[in-house]
């Protein structure tokens, strides 16, 4: 059959169009190969996989080992900030009067996806060196000292688990969680059955567990940024679609409960300062191979 099939190209039969598109992928992959990027992507799994085990495994301990001191102190900036309303009251009914509440909610869930694009992007089709270390080192960072560090340094649970984690305050925020129960057609958004689920696995008892609860600053929103920097160095358009992402994730971190506007904010804050810093650490690591290539500021 294969032996046929090229002899159909050679005599210019209809598959030799269907051929030479195979030669040409079969060219690029090689020198795909041989050029050390396959290699170089695994080698990137090698960090990045077991990264995001330990930090969803170790973000289930934040409840256990440290108290959620931080969620009235975080309430009442977001008060002060947003001119004596909660933001997502300014917010939620103009995405209730627009129907656009189960588009956030659905846009919110996608970070994963988007998340994983990215990275796989970077890894195995980013050919421009000092960009793609640049990503990376920023994307490690940002899960070790914002996702980690400044998690645990300023634990909060965040707007829909307040009461949950402080029965003895009022809970500013009872009717949000109560809008949020029939915002989506009547029904509950899917993020609440999301927060339901890690509720659960912070208060089972199980330790480790696959995940926990955290708030400040919120990774969402750090990762959807640095996602949308690096997405503006690979190209004008991606890098602007992707900028309108990262807005909407932080909109809907505020309107589904699940973060206060200020850890949205010093998300923002820790990803334009670890985006500096590792542009920084891959011209310098550039510059030690010989190989300094500019990364753009």
């Amino acid at each position: 059959l294969v032996k046929a099939f090229f002899k159909t190209e050679r005599q210019g039969g209809p598959f030799r169009y269907l051929t030479a598109a195979v030669k040409t992928f079969e060219a690029s992959f090689d020198d795909y190969v041989r050029g050390g990027m396959l290699a170089n992507a695994f080698a990137g799994l090698v960090v990045i996989l077991p990264l995001l085990t330990f930090f969803s495994m170790g973000k289930s301990l934040l409840g256990h080992a440290v108290a959620y001191r931080w969620d009235p102190v975080f309430a009442a900036s977001d008060r002060v900030l947003h001119f004596g309303r909660y933001p997502h009251e300014w917010l939620n009914p103009f995405l209730e009067s627009l129907h656009l509440v189960p588009f956030v909610d659905d846009a919110y869930l996608a970070w994963f996806g988007a998340m994983f694009a990215a990275n796989g992007f970077c890894l195995f089709l980013d050919g421009d060196k000092a960009r793609r270390m640049r990503y990376l080192w920023a994307f490690v960072l940002c899960w070790i000292l914002p996702g980690t560090v400044a998690a645990f340094v300023f634990a909060s649970s965040g707007p829909v688990f307040f009461g949950m984690f402080h029965p003895d305050l009022a809970d500013p925020y009872a009717s949000l969680t109560a809008w949020l129960a029939t915002a989506r057609d009547g029904q509950p958004v899917d993020t609440m059955k999301v927060a339901g689920f890690l509720h659960d696995m912070t208060t089972d008892g199980v330790l480790p567990d696959l995940n926990g609860i955290s708030a400040m600053p919120s990774q969402h929103v750090a990762v959807a940024w640095l996602i949308a920097f690096y997405a503006r160095r690979c190209n004008l358009y991606a890098g602007w679609l992707a900028f309108v992402y990262a807005v909407l994730i932080l909109i809907g971190s505020i309107v589904l409960g699940w973060h206060y506007a200020i850890d949205g904010y010093v998300g923002i804050l820790c990803a334009w300062t670890i985006w500096r810093l590792a542009g920084r650490i891959a011209a310098y690591a550039s510059d030690e191979m010989g190989t300094a290539q500019p990364a753009g500021a």
